[in-house]
C-alpha cells in the first residue's frame, strides 16, 4: 500500500517571503553602510533616496532576481551613497575611495547572514500543520522553485528541514518548474506515495 503524502512549496506557503527579500536587502545595505562608515551612517535625505533606489533595483534588475544581489548593491551604493555620507570629511572620503569593493561585499554578506537569521520566519501554524500530518502518518515533501542550497538553508534556519526527510526538490532550471507533474511524481516516488 502506498504512503499518504502532502507536497508543499516553500516561499509564502511554509515560510513568509513575500516582502522578506526587499526588507532584508534594504536592512543589509544600511547595516553595511553603518559598518563601512564606522557608524557615520547617511544623512536623512540620502537614506530616503537610498531606499527609493534600492526598491527600484530590487524590482527591475535581473541580477537581483538571479543572484549577485550583494555585489549589485555594492556597485550601486559603494561610492555615491557612502562618500556622500562622509561629505566634508576628507580623511574618511580618501579612506573609503581606497577601500576594496570585494571587502565591502564581504561586509554586506556578513550583515545579510545576520539579518537573515533573525528575520526569516515560518508562517503561523506551519509547525502545527506539519506535526498534525506526521501524527496521521503522512509523508511530507517539497517541490519549489529556487536554488536548492538557498531553499534548504531557509528550511534549516526556520527549523523545518527535518520534517521533510530529504524529500525536497528545488530547481531553477526553466525546463523543470512548477507545476510540471514530473516534479511532483519524482518527489512522490521518493516517498513511495501514489500520485493517484
Amino acid at each position: 500500500m502506498a504512503n499518504k503524502a502532502v507536497i508543499f512549496d516553500i516561499d509564502d506557503t511554509l515560510i513568509h517571503t513575500s516582502d522578506y527579500s526587499e526588507i532584508n536587502y534594504k536592512d543589509t545595505v544600511f547595516a553595511m553602510i553603518e559598518k563601512v562608515t564606522k557608524g557615520r551612517g547617511l544623512p536623512e535625505r540620502n537614506i530616503i533616496r537610498g531606499k527609493e533606489r534600492l526598491k527600484r533595483i530590487l524590482n527591475t534588475n535581473e541580477d537581483y532576481i538571479h543572484g549577485n544581489a550583494i555585489q549589485l548593491l555594492v556597485n550601486e551604493y559603494r561610492m555615491e551613497l557612502l562618500v556622500s555620507a562622509m561629505r566634508g570629511n576628507t580623511k574618511a572620503k580618501d579612506w573609503l575611495q581606497r577601500m576594496d569593493p570585494e571587502h565591502i561585499a564581504e561586509i554586506g554578506l556578513e550583515e545579510f547572514k545576520k539579518i537573515k537569521e533573525v528575520k526569516l520566519q515560518r508562517n503561523i501554524g506551519t509547525r502545527d500543520t506539519l506535526e498534525f500530518l506526521l501524527e496521521r502518518n503522512f509523508k511530507l515533501g517539497i517541490v519549489t522553485t529556487g536554488t536548492p542550497r538557498h531553499q534548504i538553508e531557509k528550511l534549516k534556519l526556520t527549523g523545518l528541514y527535518d520534517y521533510f526527510k530529504g524529500h525536497i526538490l528545488a530547481s531553477r532550471d526553466s525546463a523543470e518548474v512548477k507545476p510540471l507533474p514530473v516534479l511532483y511524481n519524482r518527489v512522490l516516488a521518493g516517498m513511495d506515495a501514489d500520485p493517484g
